[in-house]
């Protein structure tokens, strides 16, 4: 009866092995880590490291594609996104940078009263709306929807809703939020990650044992490597401009840029400042009023130099040349574009 007994113990204990064994592989399979994720619209690769949280916010419908190759100075690896900055300090893990803050301490709004905490009335909150302890901040009307739908994203709200430039905005730990006056006020995630870094750089091949995703962009937009979302295409030549989404063309029409004497400058270039009117003195020309003036530049030709795209209304000599370097646009269109375009937003200008 003894041996019996013993020898069941042993058979238990021998199953219980077998089935450890096998679940070892599964285990270790498991907790292994993902390869780099290489972006094909951008060329970019999302390091190893980086890949868990940029899937956690979303992907490419979170903080976008990357727009550079992860970098390392005095210890700190970041990489930009479309609409943020993953870091990682060398003894820490990754994270999402506070873009929210640092934009609204770059344009000095931390300060103001939107940026105050409040204090919650007593009471159930209102439909469609939460009000972070944390943070003294309400997010409702149109951005409730959006913010718990991308909290990961975006982080806690830093502020109240504010106006900007016209626009609807709401500043948030990990970004920002905005109405899209181009889509009837429907809440979008503002693109600061191409405010601070630019455009993506230019692509690199995809590095071995990466795993690859989205589609490769089309290179064949009149020499031009298309953008995401809005960008705008000068044709000096043809005297015409393209307002595209990605691929599509969305708006068209002739323009007049600059003299010979004065031309254009051909490149690659985004907006950079803007004004709903300014006053433009030059030799030769004192314009008061100009609408919309929206002005681009790159890393080597800043915004002070005086390049813009701007509303017209001294002549309508549209398909010629006629500016000290400037695009020249009908009123009611450089309007329209005003609304469509942003800080940000890609301007390509070719000779033809």
């Amino acid at each position: 009866m003894h041996g019996s007994r013993g020898l069941r113990s042993l058979l238990h204990l021998l199953v219980g092995l077998i089935v450890i064994a096998a679940l070892l592989p599964a285990a270790f399979t498991a907790s292994a880590p993902p390869p780099p994720l290489y972006a094909r619209p951008t060329g970019h690769t999302i390091p190893a490291a980086f890949r868990p949280l940029w899937e956690q916010t979303g992907g490419a419908d979170g903080l976008g594609w990357p727009l550079n190759e992860a970098t390392t100075t005095n210890g700190v690896t970041e990489q930009w996104y479309a609409a943020g900055r993953i870091f990682q300090r060398a003894t820490g893990t990754p994270e999402l940078a506070a873009i929210g803050r640092e934009a609204a301490q770059f344009h000095s709004l931390l300060g103001t009263d939107a940026f105050k905490s409040r204090v919650k009335t007593p009471g159930p909150a209102p439909t469609d709306s939460a009000f972070v302890t944390t943070t003294g901040h309400w997010v409702a009307n149109g951005f409730y929807t959006l913010w718990a739908k991308k909290k990961a994203l975006l982080g806690d709200p830093i502020s109240e809703e504010l106006t900007e430039d016209g626009a609807t905005t709401q500043y948030f730990q990990y970004g920002q939020l905005e109405l899209d006056p181009t889509a009837n006020d429907v809440a979008r995630v503002t693109q600061l990650g191409i405010l601070g870094h630019g455009p993506a750089d230019p692509s690199v091949t995809a590095p071995d044992g990466a795993d690859q995703i989205g589609e490769a962009p089309i290179h064949d937009i009149q020499g031009v490597t298309p953008h995401q979302g809005h960008w705008v295409l000068v044709n000096l030549a043809q005297q015409h401009l393209w307002a595209y989404d990605g691929m599509n063309i969305v708006q068209d029409l002739d323009v007049s840029t600059g003299t010979d004497a004065h031309p254009t400058p051909v490149g690659s270039y985004w907006v950079q400042q803007r004004f709903l009117s300014q006053e433009m003195i030059g030799p030769g020309y004192d314009l008061p009023n100009v609408p919309y003036v929206q002005y681009f530049g790159n890393d080597q030709l800043s915004w002070g130099e005086g390049y813009s795209l701007h509303g017209t209304y001294w002549h309508h000599n549209w398909g010629h040349q006629m500016s000290h370097g400037c695009v020249n646009l009908p009123t009611d269109f450089a309007g329209w574009l005003w609304d469509w375009a942003n800080v940000g937003t890609p301007v390509e200008i070719i000779a033809g």
